[in-house]
């Protein structure tokens, strides 16, 4: 007799024990008699006996097993709904971008919506609240009392000092001797932005040290293949098909990982949904030979941080004024909460860009301060570089393109930064014009330049951020992390900034800190909605996407 057929009859066997309620099956039954009579004829009587009364012990246990109680199904719990919404928010054909196609329904959606399935009502966006603090950031003391000195004295304090030159080189210096260890071709660059010592807000959220780590982009997929401490060994993996956009965030995860297993830095948090991936770790004291830790950006084959670090230093080149004024913009910015990218604002990046672009186009009182960009050393090699040889002679020989600096009135930076304000929140027509510091002319934006629309989930109102083109990467707006809560808050602050220049304030008023309303409450009477985009979810989704290893788009 097969076993097969043996052992499928003691199963029907069991599950007939268990489960009284089964049907009989006969021939199972009969097959495993027939098998009982083949394996007790030859066995004596003593035998048999001792054979039956444990068949029967057996059989008794499993009548009395009595199987434990399925649990009841969970109900999930409804989704609050979003403040001041009525209804959940539905899909949203224009989201961020306004040559953004909506997006078709996925398949067997009707199907699943006849049959009584509802969609889930989205989660109401966190939002900024007013927490305590136990170390928090006194305004700057100055001991001027004019305007014009209170500006000059505050350029000095927040320029890079040679202390916070020597903690980015040493940062540098440390960070490349961890990464060579799995990437022996890898090269590191540190950069500051601005003065450790001056005490900013946001000192966190937007650090004034920048290290960024460079590999050639053809040897990146031979790297990232099989990364070994102490040497690698190449062989072609998935990787070799991958884009530069997967490849520069799966070599950021695995550089992070090298530098926070170190133990020199501490992971902070991640941006890997932005233009430009980075993560922000915390520099321990004893790495960076410093009284305190220290934040910066790390960010691996980006070239904007050297772009901006090189248009500050040409600027300071051409016209020092140019550069105390990109400095004063960025402390306002960052003690206003307005530069902070991974909230929906603004980066510092385009906060210079923006600086630069007023210098040329201003009209008042003296004519442009710098050139058009093709004036600029560096940056007139870099896109000689990039374009054609034709195009970049045009580019070169242009008139408009050519025109200088008017010589006029040597206006301080003070009387800069309010006209800095006053050109954005009062002239600047945001939805017919582009800042293009290549030009270095008002008019509109080209029609490769994509604009950035936004969307207010609640009210249905619809925005449009500036557009703020990358002269380095065309076609290319920077504006495209705006949300419809910071382009509010943006006009907010400009307005602000505006009024306390126009009534002769001072500069402790103009940089007083930005803290958001006590309570939710506060926020949404305030007019400080966030939308879905701006939610502090994003700091969650870049958690999920550093942990998980989420290096697609």
């Amino acid at each position: 007799m097969p076993a097969s057929s043996v052992c499928a009859a003691v199963r029907a066997t069991h599950r007939r024990a268990v489960d009284p309620s089964r049907p009989t099956d006969v021939r199972a039954m009969s097959m495993l008699a027939l098998a009982l009579l083949c394996a007790t004829a030859p066995l004596e009587l003593s035998q048999m006996g001792f054979a039956l009364a444990g068949a029967a012990v057996y059989a008794l246990m499993c009548c009395l097993k009595v199987s434990p109680p399925k649990a009841a199904p969970r109900k999930a719990k409804p989704f609050p709904e979003a403040p001041g919404c009525e209804e959940p928010p539905a899909p949203r054909a224009l989201r961020c971008s306004s040559g953004a196609r909506p997006r078709a329904p996925p398949p067997g959606a009707d199907r699943r919506a006849a049959a009584g399935h509802r969609r889930p009502a989205v989660l109401a966006p966190t939002q900024d609240v007013r927490r305590p603090t136990l170390f928090p950031v006194a305004r700057p003391a100055l001991s001027a009392t004019r305007w014009d000195e209170e500006v000059q004295e505050l350029v000095e304090q927040v320029a890079p000092s040679e202390e916070t030159l020597r903690v980015a080189a040493r940062l540098a210096l440390v960070a490349r001797r961890e990464l060579r260890s799995i990437i022996p071709e890898v090269e590191v660059i540190g950069l500051a932005h601005g003065n450790l010592g001056s005490g900013t807000a946001n000192g966190v959220a937007v650090p004034e040290v920048e290290v960024v780590a460079t590999i050639s982009p053809a040897m990146l997929p031979c790297t990232l293949a099989q990364p070994r401490r102490g040497g690698r060994t190449c062989r072609p993996l998935q990787l070799q098909g991958t884009d530069h956009r997967r490849l520069q965030k799966a070599a950021l995860r695995s550089c992070t990982d090298a530098l926070v297993s170190s133990g020199a830095f501490r992971f902070r948090r991640s941006a890997f949904r932005g233009q430009d991936p980075k993560v922000t770790l915390l520099a321990t004291p004893a790495a960076c030979v410093s009284e305190q830790a220290v934040p910066m950006d790390f960010s691996f084959n980006s070239s904007t941080p050297l772009q901006n670090a090189a248009m500050l230093a040409e600027c300071g080149r051409l016209e020092p004024r140019s550069r105390d004024l990109i400095l004063l913009v960025r402390r306002w910015c960052k003690d206003r909460a307005i530069c902070h990218s991974a909230k929906g604002h603004l980066s510092p990046y385009a906060w210079t860009l923006m600086t630069i672009f007023y210098l040329q186009a201003r009209a008042d009182d003296g004519g442009p301060v710098l050139p058009p960009l093709a004036d600029f050393e560096f940056a007139s090699a870099l896109i000689a570089h990039k374009e054609s040889g034709s195009e970049a002679a045009a580019a070169r020989e242009a008139p408009a393109i050519r025109a200088r600096p008017a010589e006029g009135a040597r206006k301080t930076v003070g009387e800069l930064f309010k006209g800095f304000v006053r050109f954005y929140a009062r002239e600047f027509e945001v939805r017919s014009e582009a800042v293009s510091v290549t030009g270095g002319r008002r008019g509109p934006p080209s029609l490769a330049m994509p604009l950035h629309i936004v969307v207010d989930d609640c009210s249905d109102k619809v925005d449009v951020a500036p557009t703020v083109e990358d002269p380095f990467k065309p076609g290319t707006n920077l504006s495209s992390s705006c949300t419809y809560a910071s382009l509010q808050r943006l006009r907010e602050e400009l307005t602000r900034a505006d009024r306390i220049c126009s009534e002769g304030g001072s500069l402790a008023e103009l940089l007083e800190l930005w803290a958001p309303p006590a309570d939710a409450s506060a926020a949404s009477s305030a007019g400080t909605s966030a939308t879905r985009a701006s939610s502090g979810s994003d700091a969650q989704d870049d958690a999920a996407d550093f942990e998980a290893m989420e290096v697609d788009e």
